[in-house]
């Protein structure tokens, strides 16, 4: 598995789930989960994720989950805004080997 070199989207944009995610799952070493229901949207730190939820809680996630899992609303895009293009340079899939 290739390691990201950087985040997809950059730190501290607000990233709107309304109308996107019906529930979002961090799954942590020793299987602790934190399952965030209806999230409103989503800001990216340098150390962890930030949501609010349609019920108006804010939620902090810290960095160290070990999977991260969303259930999409109808047909909504699967990810992030950026297009493939752009996805595939920021996780280096386009890079030469050496």
């Amino acid at each position: 598995m290739k390691e990201t070199k950087k985040s997809l989207i950059p730190y501290y944009k607000k990233i709107s789930l309304r109308g996107r995610e019906t529930v979002r799952n961090y799954v942590f070493p020793g299987g602790e989960m934190v399952t965030i229901s209806h999230p409103d949207f989503l800001i990216i730190s340098d150390n962890g994720h930030r949501l609010y939820d349609m019920e108006g809680v804010s939620h902090y996630i810290p960095y160290g989950w070990i999977h991260l899992y969303w259930e999409n609303k109808g047909d909504r895009s699967f990810f992030c805004e950026a297009p493939i293009k752009e996805q595939e340079d920021m996780l280096g899939e386009n890079d030469s080997e050496s």
